[in-house]
């Protein structure tokens, strides 16, 4: 920026009470510099900002806390200038100057005093930290980058500096019963398990991988955080041999619950078979996949009397079809009652002469218990089925992710507690 576009200011009381500055620290000086006004009017879509302010603080009185025990201390040096970014002010990028003052405390020796506004070692104040995150939860990385006129992989790592410190102070005593669910992060059979309380619908743990071992890693991660995985007495999951070996393997106490919403998306797949195989010979099912999948509560009144023309016609596809929707009151009924039903259901499907639907009810008879126990309990892996929509809308604003972490990081960021009240924690 030309020398000629710059100014410089004094003492500014408006603005010290605008960057809520400590007691002992003031604005020394002010320097304001301008992008020409001729390139400032050809950026419509202020892709860099209006200018720049250089705020240079300092501290006053002779005494300041110890950083230790708050004790008023004598001045005993500087540290080096340091400068922190903070939100811009009018379409100006703000700069914090400051040189940190060090103390010597009688009791504990020489130590420097912190900056309040900025985490220790970050070049960022902390409401540019959490505005950060805040934008983060909303749109792709890079745009928030070019919102706030600093460099992508900035950003990216702020991100994951805030994630894995609160993932280091979770508590995990608390916990009783679990969700695990895999969500795929790129084409190629990559996926990340994710583990979420069923109680209070929190994310506790996400990993690459989706075998038995992950929840061991859970297991561990679970007592390094106050928990203890004896104390799990439910596990809720799809039918995964791989999560049921790991369930038995690291939680002695815990029942498996097989998610209803995986057995009905099993028989789903049944119908869908069974419809495809009798579209050979029958050319009218084609185009008519979503009737027999959705609900019928789901149906619009076109659909509806559209699919009560073509049930009885298709006695294949039209079985598989009643079949669905008689497993699924059976798996949505009180549970004695539903018990009986899903018997019933089970002698029904094994004698339909459906391949496809043979094998799912054959499936649930080798899942017998961990089936009865979901209508026992009513637990579903819906908050983490729940929890994935919410984490693929994140995942199609940013476009894929490059790494694991940086998927894992995001499924953090969109279903946990990420603001600013972590900064208690961080200044303990």
């Amino acid at each position: 920026m030309p020398e000629s576009d710059e100014h410089r200011f004094r003492h500014d009381p408006v603005l010290e009470l605008v960057l809520h500055l400590p007691e002992f620290w003031r604005i020394r000086e002010v320097k304001v510099t301008e992008r020409p006004p001729e390139e400032w009017a050809k950026d419509m879509r202020l892709t860099r900002p209006r200018g720049q302010m250089d705020v240079y603080l300092e501290t006053v009185g002779g005494r300041l806390p110890c950083p230790v025990c708050s004790a008023p201390s004598p001045r005993h040096s500087e540290r080096e200038e340091r400068v922190w970014e903070d939100l811009p002010i009018r379409d100006y990028r703000l700069l914090l100057h400051a040189r940190p003052p060090r103390v010597h405390c009688p009791e504990h020796g020489v130590h420097t005093v912190g900056t309040p506004w900025a985490p220790p070692k970050s070049g960022f104040t902390y409401d540019v930290e959490f505005r950060m995150l805040d934008l983060a939860k909303e749109m792709p990385i890079l745009k928030v980058a070019e919102a706030l006129w600093v460099g992508r992989h900035r950003v990216e790592r702020v991100v994951h500096r805030w994630i894995s410190f609160y993932r280091r102070h979770m508590r995990m005593d608390h916990v009783t019963a679990i969700a695990i669910d895999e969500k795929a992060v790129q084409k190629g059979h990559r996926y990340v398990s994710v583990v979420t309380d069923q109680d209070t619908h929190q994310v506790l743990f996400a990993t690459p991988g989706r075998g038995g071992q992950v929840l061991g890693e859970f297991a561990a991660e679970m007592t390094r955080h106050g928990g203890d995985p004896r104390r799990i007495r439910y596990i809720t999951m799809d039918m995964s041999a791989a999560y049921e070996s790991g369930a038995a393997a690291n939680f002695p106490n815990a029942e498996v619950v097989f998610d209803k919403f995986h057995i009905i998306s099993h028989m789903q797949q049944a119908v869908d078979e069974v419809r495809r195989e009798e579209q050979r010979t029958a050319p009218g099912l084609k185009k008519t996949r979503w009737l027999w999948l959705r609900n019928p509560a789901d149906l619009t009144k076109a659909q509806e009397g559209r699919l009560t023309e073509i049930l009885p016609r298709y006695r294949h596809t039209g079985r598989a079809y009643n079949l669905r929707l008689e497993l699924q009151e059976a798996m949505n009924g009180e549970p004695k009652a539903a018990i009986v039903a899903l018997k019933r259901w089970f002698f029904r499907a094994t004698h339909s002469r459906l391949e496809p639907v043979i094998d799912v009810a054959y499936m649930i008879k080798r899942h017998w218990d961990g089936v009865v126990r979901a209508i026992q309990t009513g637990l579903t892996n819906a908050i983490a089925e729940g929890r994935n929509s919410v984490i693929q809308l994140a995942k199609q604003r940013a476009r894929g992710f490059r790494h694991v972490q940086t998927f894992i990081n995001a499924i953090f960021l969109v279903s946990s507690p990420i603001d600013r009240s972590l900064i208690t924690l961080a200044v303990q």
